[in-house]
C-alpha cells in the first residue's frame, strides 16, 4: 500500500510504501507511487490532489529594537539632510559675497 504523507496544511511531502494500514490523518492511501504528487494539496472534501499556489507566510512584526533602530536612522537622515540644506545656503551666501566684492 501506498501512501500520500500530508503537512500540517494538507500538502504531500512524501510517498510511503507501508505493508501495514495506516491510521492518520495526514495519510492518504493511494494506488500507486505517485511521486507527482508532492508538493500537491489534498481537498478532503472531495479526495482529491490539487496543485495549486501555497499560501504566504505572513511577513514576521518588526522587534521593538528594529522599530527604534528605523526611527533612529531616519532621525539621522534628516538631520544630514538638515545640515546638507545649510551648508548649500552658506555656500550660495559665499559664492554672492565673493561675486559682490569682486
Amino acid at each position: 500500500m501506498y501512501y500520500a504523507q500530508l503537512d500540517e496544511n494538507g500538502r504531500v511531502h512524501t510517498i510511503q510504501e507501508s505493508s501495514e494500514r495506516i491510521n492518520s490523518p495526514r495519510a492518504v492511501q493511494i494506488d500507486e507511487n505517485d511521486i507527482s504528487l508532492i508538493g500537491a494539496y489534498y481537498n478532503v472534501s472531495n479526495g482529491e490532489f490539487e496543485r495549486r499556489e501555497p499560501e504566504p507566510e505572513p511577513e514576521p512584526e518588526p522587534t521593538e529594537q528594529e522599530v527604534v533602530n528605523a526611527e533612529l536612522l531616519l532621525g539621522q537622515a534628516l538631520m544630514l539632510e538638515s545640515q546638507l540644506a545649510l551648508e548649500r545656503t552658506a555656500a550660495l551666501i559665499l559664492l554672492e559675497t565673493v561675486r559682490g566684492e569682486a
